[in-house]
């Protein structure tokens, strides 16, 4: 367990430019524009808020990172004309095949009956503790404001923009934010579909008990015959040849058995003195025969080898070269399975043999490059291959449905609005309460219950509960982290609420130097709130 003390981080604020917006937005109010000059924000400002007009100040926003516990967080989000955020996603990222998080937004929020009818039956995807993707319903959608965000691509393609904040499924089952992982990191992805809809059971049945071949299970299924070897693979029952019933065509050269056998029915044809029509006749002596010998030499591959062949045409083409460039891998290249190995043109284009153009992969990564995220039905892990900031945007989040606190954005698996975080794999952070700090008996009983409260959590995850579910007992002091937005109006509002002496001694502790800073940053705008 980590006792920590609470803090807070204002948001990059440029003090002079946001009074100096200010008197221009007011001033247009009193078409007083001419008299704006290099000092009189200040005074003008002073004025809007003596007289009442403070509508002025809704222009400008200001937005702090608070670190406190669950009780005070859960005191700032009551003040509801702000936004409130620890993870959002770019309004383009796509939560289902043709929807993205921004057309589900508008249609909750300035949609017909009819849109927000449908949004209550629609399913997004989410994943269980197995790593299988599911359906699953959604709470709300909402808009977090305009964010700076960065643009995340990983090794299979797939591509997410979204703040540092967001919170991704790693290959370590913890859910991590973007701001703490790099190049390199592995995180979860909505994996291929499973093309034999059969389960394992009934698979077992048909290729045990019924002695179905592979072939025939694949017709009888409508799935890929490579598919099925690799569940009869997967499940420790697959033998070579088991079941087929025409052993010889796995065979190069016949086996002895069948060797004599042709060799009985070719005697047999020529048993009453039947000869082939051109037995012992020379090219000279029959013209048929002489072309059939011209032909030969044109054209059979032993008139020579490699270019000095009559039949070469320029070398191997397509997948036969590209599997020679890539011969000296012998491994998936992005899940490192050593088994059924294909090469993948990472443009399409199958004369495309350039090196940097191939890429040597499994047969299940070949088929996933080739299709749209939102069929898989299993997390896999993807690396990430490039973390690039592009600015600001629109950002939106969505709250799921218990007990699954995720959803699928563009292929990744990603953590919702309500946190889960599997404390088990590292240690609790709790906020040290200041009205302990000076009785050492009080602080005792509180440090034993944050104590119990973690072991307690502890042995609910060891008995097989899940993060969320566990998580009901952890205490109030837990640690919360909760960016919060403002307009300067709202500011004014919350300070005067929270810094007052009717306010909770926690939330004072950081209001009142939270106020200080603000009066510091911008200059008039807060003067007049007194704190003590």
């Amino acid at each position: 367990m980590n006792i920590i003390k609470p803090s807070f981080t204002i948001e990059n604020i440029d003090g002079e430019q946001i009074l100096q917006n200010i008197e221009k937005y007011g001033r247009i109010c009193y078409k007083s524009e001419s008299k704006i000059t290099s000092t009189s924000a200040k005074v003008f400002i002073a004025n809007l808020i003596r007289n009442g007009h403070e509508s002025v100040l809704e222009h400008e926003k200001v937005t702090v990172v608070i670190v406190c516990d669950r009780g005070v967080s859960h005191e700032i989000v009551r003040h509801r004309i702000g936004s409130y955020s620890q993870e959002c996603v770019s309004g383009e990222t796509k939560v289902r095949k043709n929807l993205t998080i921004k057309a589900l937004y508008n249609r909750e929020v300035h949609g017909t009956p009819q849109d927000k009818t449908h949004n209550r039956t629609i399913s997004l995807r989410s994943v269980n503790k197995n790593g299988t993707i599911i359906p699953n319903k959604f709470n709300s959608v909402f808009y977090a404001g305009k964010k700076k965000v960065y643009k995340v691509i990983t090794k299979l393609g797939y591509e997410l923009k979204c703040t540092a904040n967001h919170r991704f499924l790693t290959n370590t089952g913890d859910y991590i934010k973007l701001k703490s992982l790099v190049v390199g990191s592995k995180v979860m992805v909505n994996g291929r579909p499973c093309l034999l809809s059969i389960s394992d059971k009934s698979l077992k049945h048909e290729y045990i008990k019924n002695c179905l071949s592979t072939e025939e299970i694949s017709n009888k299924y409508s799935a890929p015959q490579s598919t099925v070897r690799r569940r009869l693979k997967s499940l420790g029952v697959f033998v070579k040849r088991l079941n087929d019933k025409n052993k010889e065509k796995y065979n190069k050269n016949h086996t002895d058995k069948s060797f004599e056998k042709m060799r009985r029915t070719i005697k047999n044809q020529y048993k009453n003195g039947r000869i082939v029509w051109n037995k012992d006749i020379k090219e000279y002596e029959n013209e048929s025969v002489k072309k059939q010998a011209n032909s030969l030499r044109l054209n059979h591959h032993n008139n020579g080898f490699g270019k000095e062949n009559s039949c070469w045409n320029g070398g191997p083409k397509g997948h036969v070269e590209a599997q020679q460039i890539k011969a000296a891998i012998k491994f998936c290249e992005l899940c490192r399975s050593k088994k059924n190995l294909e090469v993948h043109h990472k443009d399409g284009n199958e004369e495309n043999n350039l090196e940097e153009n191939l890429i040597k992969v499994c047969c299940s990564c070949h088929n996933l490059l080739h299709h749209g995220w939102h069929i898989g039905i299993k997390a896999i892990a993807d690396k990430i291959t490039s973390i690039e900031y592009v600015g600001k945007e629109d950002v939106y989040d969505i709250e799921m449905k218990t007990p699954f606190h995720n959803y699928v954005a563009n292929g990744f698996i990603t953590h919702n609005s309500t946190r889960y975080v599997n404390y088990n794999k590292r240690e609790i952070e709790v906020i040290e309460p200041l009205f302990f700090e000076e009785n050492m008996f009080k602080y005792g009983i509180w440090k034993k219950a944050m104590e119990a409260c973690e072991s307690a959590y502890n042995e609910l995850i060891r008995k097989g509960s899940t993060p969320q579910e566990a998580r009901s007992v952890l205490p109030n002091s837990l640690k919360t982290e909760i960016a919060v937005t403002y307009n300067l109006r709202e500011w004014r509002h919350f300070f005067k609420l929270r810094t007052s002496k009717k306010a909770h001694p926690q939330m004072r502790e950081i209001t009142i130097p939270m106020l200080k800073q603000f009066k510091t940053l911008i200059p008039i705008v807060f003067d007049d709130i007194n704190s003590d």
